[in-house]
């Protein structure tokens, strides 16, 4: 955009909003891979596997829920 003789680069809400998306989006598979690379090394007799076996289930919802 040209304003006042100098040239100004317009600000796109929505672009800001799908990085911003998208950002959180690889954080989540991020954090739901590191989960998973745990879950791996794990029996279900584990203490810490239904605990992390929920955090996995719900990073897995709200990867879900972004993507629709």
């Amino acid at each position: 955009m040209i304003s006042n003789k100098q040239i100004q680069k317009q600000w796109n809400e929505e672009l800001h909003k799908r990085d911003d998306r998208e950002e959180q989006l690889m954080k989540l598979e991020a954090a739901r891979q590191e989960v998973l690379g745990k879950l791996s090394f794990m029996n279900r007799n584990d203490k810490s596997y239904a605990e992390l076996d929920n955090k996995f289930i719900e990073l897995t919802r709200k990867i879900n829920d972004l993507t629709q």
